[in-house]
């Protein structure tokens, strides 16, 4: 019986491939079998220093002990809570205050505005490490939790919070179950059910859009490309890194691709692998769409909708 499908999947992948690159940035690159090795460290780190089940806060921005510790919080039996380092100080600790006092992997140091709101004993500081053999080898000591521990069922797998209609954060659960059967619609999409796929890991893990690239990329032994805030903001510095990426899975808002086609040199030429530009979060214009056609000829350009209640999305459209 799997205890849970995401976490399995991406155990199948490290065990077939495990030099597979599973992520990648610019200041470090993971595979399969680091990724499969580094989650079940910090799995066993938080199961010595925890004894609930309650959700854990990671915190952090587009870099690999992110991605490592979401799957060492389901291996170790907690759901995750993705903050960015670029939310406003004042939202992540309306967010800490309403989780009680969470315990806390900081992916990235975690700033003095936040300390009131993170109880010492409760962190587990990860910052330091600068790949993941390091990581490992920190933790190698700890028992890694059995499978039977992990995230499964009707339990919490994720909790992603929202503005709502009140601009207050309010708290999304999805459940393993949901992810399950999110993972199995988003690989029958076109170009994903290819496998091995290069998806652009651009949404902030604390948007649920992320979710197309995590699920999507790491269950079908795809490999993340992940671009920070900072290169974004930077456009000829993004346009040098994406002509280097072989992308072909473009995951983004609508808006974040409206800024690139304001580049004429955002086409085909510079992304020659890009086969499906998959949208959600916004409405897609026809205006917008129609560029991506004619700059992108050979690329599908797919729409998606769904509130995060209904985990990421529950429409696909290809234009």
């Amino acid at each position: 019986m799997v205890s849970n499908a995401f976490v399995e999947s991406v155990e199948t992948q490290a065990a077939i491939a495990p030099q597979a690159i599973a992520f990648e940035a610019d200041s470090c690159c993971m595979t399969y079998g680091e990724l499969s090795s580094a989650s079940s460290a910090i799995a066993a780190k938080l199961r010595e220093m925890t004894s609930d089940r309650f959700p854990v806060v990671v915190f952090g921005h587009k870099d690999f002990r992110m991605v490592a510790s979401f799957l060492g919080c389901l291996k170790s039996g907690h759901a995750f809570v993705p903050v960015d380092v670029e939310l406003p100080a004042s939202r992540i600790g309306d967010i800490l205050s309403q989780l009680d006092s969470p315990f806390v992997v900081c992916a990235a140091p975690l700033s003095g505005a936040l300390a009131p709101y993170v109880a010492t004993d409760r962190v587990l500081d990860i910052s330091g490490f600068s790949d993941p053999a390091a990581l490992i080898d920190a933790f190698s000591g700890c028992g890694v939790p059995a499978s039977d521990t992990w995230v499964s069922g009707e339990e919490t797998q994720y909790i992603i919070f929202t503005s709502g209609s009140t601009g207050k954060p309010k708290g999304i659960e999805i459940s393993a179950n949901n992810v399950c059967n999110f993972m199995q619609w988003v690989r029958t999409f076109a170009v994903v059910r290819e496998g091995g796929q290069v998806f652009l890991d651009q949404p902030p893990y604390s948007f649920d859009l992320s979710e197309y690239e995590l699920v999507g990329a790491l269950s079908t032994g795809g490999r993340l490309h992940a671009v920070s805030h900072e290169l974004t903001a930077d456009t000829r510095s993004l346009f040098a890194n994406l002509a280097k990426s072989d992308v072909s899975v473009w995951v983004s808002t609508p808006s974040f691709a409206d800024l690139c086609l304001v580049d004429p040199s955002f086409s085909e030429s510079m992304l020659p692998s890009v086969k499906l530009f998959l949208f959600c979060g916004e409405a897609l214009r026809h205006a917008r769409a129609a560029a991506l056609r004619e700059r992108f000829p050979h690329a599908i350009v797919a729409n998606t909708y769904g509130p995060t209640e209904s985990t990421v999305a529950v429409t696909y459209c290809e234009i």
